[in-house]
C-alpha cells in the first residue's frame, strides 16, 4: 500500500481537520474536492461534512465510535 501525504488548510497534521468515527470520516464543509477525493480514495470510507462552532478543527472537537458520537463540553452553550 502506498503511502500518500497532503496539505490540509496548510497543515499536513489531517488528525486536528478530520475525525473518522466507525465507517464515516467528518471533515470541514469547505474542504477542497481534490483533497477530498484523495481522503475517499485512500480510505475507502464515507465522507460526511460537519461544521462545529465554525471551526475547521473536526478532529479536535469530536470522537466516537459505531454506537455514539460526542462532542467537547465547551462548545455546549449554559443557560
Amino acid at each position: 500500500m502506498p503511502i500518500d501525504t497532503v496539505d490540509i488548510f496548510g497543515s499536513d497534521q489531517v488528525g486536528i481537520h478530520l475525525a473518522s468515527v466507525g465507517r464515516v470520516v467528518f471533515h470541514p464543509p469547505e474542504m477542497p474536492n481534490p483533497i477530498l477525493e484523495k481522503i475517499e480514495q485512500a480510505l475507502e470510507l464515507e465522507l460526511q461534512p460537519i461544521s462545529i462552532g465554525g471551526s475547521n478543527l473536526i478532529g479536535a472537537l469530536i470522537c466516537g465510535n459505531n454506537v455514539e458520537l460526542r462532542l467537547q463540553t465547551l462548545l455546549l452553550k449554559r443557560y
